[in-house]
Order: C-alpha cells, then sequence, then structure tokens
C-alpha cells in the first residue's frame, strides 16, 4: 500500500500543521487563570458576546438553510454601505477563506510574497500552501509597517 504522503504535492509534504490559537482552557492554564476570564482577541472573539440587537434578527432565519454562495444581499448592502461596486466586494466564510483564496488566485509557485512580522500566521501559511517564497520583514519598534525594509527587501 502507498504511503499518502507519496500522493501529495512535494511541497505540500514539508509545510507544518497550521495551528490557530490555542483553546481557551489551555490558555487560562498555562496563565494561571479561569478560562472565563481569556480574552482571545487574536482569535478575533468577541468576549462580550453578540449584542442583543444582532441576536433578535437571527432568531427565525433559515440557519438549517445553505447560504447563497455569491452573498448577493451581504454585498449589495456592503456596497451600498461604503459606496463601491458589488462587483468588487468579496465575501467568505472568516478571513482564512479570504486569504487562502487570494493566495490561490495571485500567487504562483515560487514567487515571493512578503509578511510582515508579527501578524496573522495564516499569510505565511497560505503562501507556503501557494508554493511562494516568503520574505519575513519585521514590522518597526512602534509596530508599523517598515515600508523602506519591504522596499529593500524587493529590490534585494
Amino acid at each position: 500500500m502507498q504511503n499518502l504522503q507519496s500522493l501529495m504535492r512535494p511541497h505540500m509534504v514539508k509545510i507544518a500543521t497550521y495551528h490557530g490559537v490555542d483553546p481557551s482552557e489551555e490558555l487560562a492554564r498555562k496563565a494561571g487563570i479561569r478560562p472565563e476570564d481569556v480574552i482571545r482577541l487574536n482569535a478575533n472573539e468577541n468576549p462580550y458576546g453578540a449584542l442583543d440587537k444582532v441576536s433578535a434578527a437571527l432568531v427565525g432565519q433559515p440557519l438549517h438553510l445553505y447560504p447563497d454562495p455569491k452573498q448577493q444581499k451581504l454585498r449589495t448592502a456592503l456596497s451600498e454601505y461604503v459606496g463601491q461596486p458589488v462587483d468588487r466586494i468579496i465575501a467568505g466564510a472568516g478571513g482564512d477563506e479570504i486569504i487562502d483564496l487570494l493566495m490561490r488566485l495571485f500567487v504562483e509557485p515560487d514567487q515571493t510574497v512578503l509578511d510582515c512580522e508579527p501578524t496573522f500566521g495564516m499569510y505565511s501559511f497560505a503562501a507556503r500552501l501557494a508554493d511562494a517564497k516568503i520574505i519575513s520583514v519585521p514590522r518597526t519598534n512602534t509596530w508599523d509597517i517598515d515600508i523602506p525594509a519591504m522596499t529593500a527587501a524587493i529590490d534585494g
């Protein structure tokens, strides 16, 4: 029987598994605090929960049905709100999906992607999946993106 990895694209075998943020219980154990005191902003979690208005708006919605794959209502509402055409707006199932989609659409194998660390780990992970070369450009000591360093990395 063949090894599953022998069937995979070679660069995919070398990619470490992406691990998102640790569960609240694990973070609490490491920090010596209660899980309910953990606020995972790096997971885009709202520690206060949904507004009552949002919860009320969800009551009676057909959440058991597959949503519109084109997200027509959402994209139209966002289009009106930001004053941009609908065809310039994309919606997805979270940032991970959008980042992955953009990398797959626009990054060719062996192209270079600049990653301004510290940042969201999905950028470099999706770039590795696309078989891109990644150049890490640290942020400044004030956490700004270092434009001169990025330019040097591009020119270098």
